[in-house]
């Protein structure tokens, strides 16, 4: 005959593998919630960077760099005589000494 401390052992063992298999399946769930969570962050991360990357191309982009240039800051277009590159002034510097 069994005695009753083998099958108080077994009870409890069984209720442990019990609430350890309760524990498992809700790690498995939170793991998933989480998981689904930085998903959502992911997907809006491209989102933003998509926005972002088009704002860029935009902002690169000569003519719109011209028309905010013109419209909004008023500036005007240098005319070629009013440009000096620095070979030219080495150029005149030289010449004068």
């Amino acid at each position: 005959m069994i005695s009753k401390r083998f099958w108080l052992i077994m009870g409890c063992a069984y209720l442990l593998l019990i609430f350890l298999k309760i524990f498992q399946h809700n790690q498995v769930v939170n793991l998933t919630y989480a998981k689904q969570k930085l998903q959502a962050y992911k997907e809006g991360m491209n989102r933003k960077k998509d926005t972002l990357l088009a704002s860029l191309l935009v902002a690169k982009n000569q003519n719109e760099v011209k028309a905010v240039a013109q419209n909004k800051l008023n500036l005007i277009p240098l005319k070629h005589r009013q440009v000096v590159t620095t070979y030219d002034t080495h150029v005149h510097t030289a010449q004068k000494s």
